[in-house]
């Protein structure tokens, strides 16, 4: 629906409401809708500005999010240029190099690494003796 439909609902509304209290105080029509009108011109003016006002604040929060997720890369070209690239592991990423502006492709590859286990040496120094000891025995 455009918007020409929720000029003519609000329009609709406010004869609405003006004719209910023009019924009560008779023959005041044209006051009524001028007053009812003045008033949702007003409340919707503070509704807007706080709903604004909190989806600014959501852009940027996410913005703030989105931010921290980047690499530092160089661009490709023979200037390197360092440029902060923001990542989204879900999404291709690429950007414009700002020095030679020419489109770059970020490849994200990954790798995998066996755990490490920290050693106990407490344990370890007798198990290490005993097999020390087997070897220089000959046992």
């Amino acid at each position: 629906m455009g918007p020409i439909f929720y000029i003519i609902k609000s329009i609709l509304i406010t004869a609405a409401i003006s004719t209910l209290i023009a019924l009560v105080f008779l023959s005041h029509f044209w006051q009524a809708f001028a007053i009812s009108a003045a008033l949702q011109v007003i409340i919707f003016y503070i509704i807007n500005t706080i709903r604004d006002v909190s989806i600014q604040k959501l852009e940027n929060q996410r913005i703030a999010e989105y931010s921290k997720q980047g690499l530092l890369l160089k661009c490709p070209c023979y200037k390197q240029n360092q440029e902060f690239v923001p990542i989204v592991l879900n999404e291709n990423n690429n950007y414009n190099c700002e020095v030679c502006n020419k489109p770059v492709v970020v490849s994200i590859e990954t790798t995998t690494l066996a755990a490490t286990v920290p050693v106990d040496l407490e344990n370890s120094q007798d198990k290490i003796s005993q097999i020390y000891n087997k070897i220089t025995n000959g046992n």
